[in-house]
């Protein structure tokens, strides 16, 4: 991760082509997209494209770490180890592919974690799996923003529904402040 977040020559690295795409995606939102197929497709091949290239080729290596929703957790005594369930977040579909390992630590149920070399990092409360009451669908969801009267704001990856979770708040709090 430090190498992916380290700045190469002229400024290149993940962070500022992350800022690009954010940049470019900003303009558009905001009314400044482009005015035509020709503009659009020089700022695809000038901009976004070189962006993206760059975020993918810096992000590759976490193909290495499976994210994994836990299901359940099991203590086994004779082994001193906890026998988890769980599935293989990945792709778009809604049947994740199940998985069953061996844990020394235990994981909590139904929350998300990415499957590092050290041990599983838990990734709540950037990502969780959620009901959406828009689809009635359990979401996988990123954390957008913090609202003071409605709680986190959480993005689906797949149709972009928003819904909003105060259970997440404290949590974030935390994280920010240390406190």
């Amino acid at each position: 991760m430090l190498e992916a977040l380290r700045l190469g020559k002229g400024g290149t690295g993940l962070v500022p082509a992350l800022d690009a795409l954010v940049e470019e995606r900003n303009r558009w939102a905001h009314g400044a997209g482009p005015r035509n197929n020709v503009e659009a497709g020089v700022r695809i091949s000038e901009r976004i494209g070189p962006a993206l290239d760059e975020v993918l080729n810096k992000a590759i290596f976490l193909q290495q770490f499976p994210w994994v929703l836990v299901e359940s957790s099991s203590y086994m005594r004779d082994r001193q180890q906890f026998e988890i369930t769980g599935a293989d977040v990945m792709g778009d579909h809604p049947d994740f592919e199940r998985r069953h390992f061996l844990s020394n630590v235990p994981l909590a149920d139904n929350v998300i974690y990415m499957m590092a070399p050290d041990g599983p990092v838990d990734l709540t409360p950037f990502i969780v799996m959620h009901d959406c009451p828009e689809c009635q669908q359990s979401e996988l969801c990123f954390a957008d923003r913090v609202y003071e009267n409605r709680g986190v704001s959480l993005k689906s990856f797949a149709r972009g529904h928003v819904m909003y979770d105060n259970t997440l708040v404290a949590e974030m709090h935390m994280l920010f402040t240390g406190a």
